[in-house]
């Protein structure tokens, strides 16, 4: 079986958690390399929990530093979802970190990778859209390289920032909107989609019996994941997921537009009109009784 190469650029963050777990753990995925991004909380903690966890997975995945700031703006407060670390207490529970990232920042390795690369890369991400809009402004000529974008981001209605921006586009606009012009196809999990694609209790129950990462994980999503009558929003987890079943969603192509200024800073304007070519397939719904089974097959490979 041929494994899918990717490069998952993110800014851990719990739901970030969840898609590097399932990344480094599947069979069918080939990751090259974990970039790291501010958002969640700024750079440094991202990549210090982007470690954590691929240590606690033995993994040997190398983890690169990225962008400390959005492209174009300065670096905004914002009140931690996930805790002052942007990861709970989960990087205390794991003790002395033995790895470090690389000496190359983010886009160095991105550019390095795809270009040695004889296939193209998928890159999924997770995290605001920065890393990937500096990639495509100082290296136009990878472009052919990048098989696609499957990004969670942006929204078709209400959004979590304002009353239509989803964090992701909102924290960096710029880079947003650098990626939906890029020419690249494009696949996105928004706010949608994700709030339809719940981690159940039951399977949050299953996942705490699999082993430390396991019960961590679960911890985490009860303390700080959004929760819903039927389970929990794990917004990343969708990327991934997406990625390796595909069937498990319904989609549909629309030309977006980001907005980057004003009062409607970040929104993502679908035109449903369809008198513009398409740049983007918009998730829109999930069978989520086939998500959770996924999700729970895939982290009992946590204790085998």
């Amino acid at each position: 079986m041929s494994k899918i190469p990717v490069i998952l650029d993110c800014d851990p963050g719990v739901d970030d958690a969840f898609a590097i777990v399932s990344s480094i753990l599947d069979p069918q995925i080939d990751l090259k390399l974990i970039t790291t991004v501010s958002g969640n909380v700024t750079v440094d903690l991202t990549t210090k929990n982007a470690l954590y966890l691929v240590q606690d997975l033995k993994s040997k995945v190398p983890v690169a530093s990225g962008a400390a700031r959005p492209l174009l703006r300065e670096l905004e407060a914002y009140e931690p979802w996930f805790g002052e670390s942007g990861l709970g207490d989960y990087p205390d529970a794991s003790g002395k970190l033995l790895q470090t990232a690389t000496d190359d920042n983010a886009v160095a390795e991105m550019y390095q990778l795809l270009s040695a690369s004889e296939e193209p890369l998928t890159i999924v991400g997770t995290g605001s859209y920065t890393n990937l809009g500096l990639l495509l402004v100082e290296h136009p000529d990878i472009v052919y390289k990048i098989k696609q974008f499957v990004l969670m981001g942006g929204t078709l209605s209400q959004g979590n920032m304002s009353s239509v921006a989803e964090f992701n586009i909102y924290y960096d606009p710029d880079a947003a909107d650098l990626v939906y012009r890029s020419g690249v196809p494009i696949v996105t999990a928004g706010i949608d989609v994700c709030k339809k694609a719940l981690v159940t209790f039951q399977s949050n129950d299953a996942i705490a019996k699999m082993g430390k990462v396991g019960l961590k994980l679960a911890d985490l999503l009860k303390k700080y994941a959004e929760k819903q009558v039927a389970g929990y929003i794990v917004y990343d987890l969708n990327t991934i997921s997406y990625l390796l079943h595909p069937e498990f969603y319904k989609s549909e192509d629309y030309f977006i537009q980001v907005q980057k200024t004003g009062p409607a800073r970040g929104a993502t304007v679908a035109d449903i009109s369809s008198k513009n070519d398409a740049n983007v397939k918009v998730l829109t719904d999930v069978d989520d009784a086939k998500l959770n089974a996924w999700l729970v097959q895939e982290l009992s490979r946590l204790v085998q």
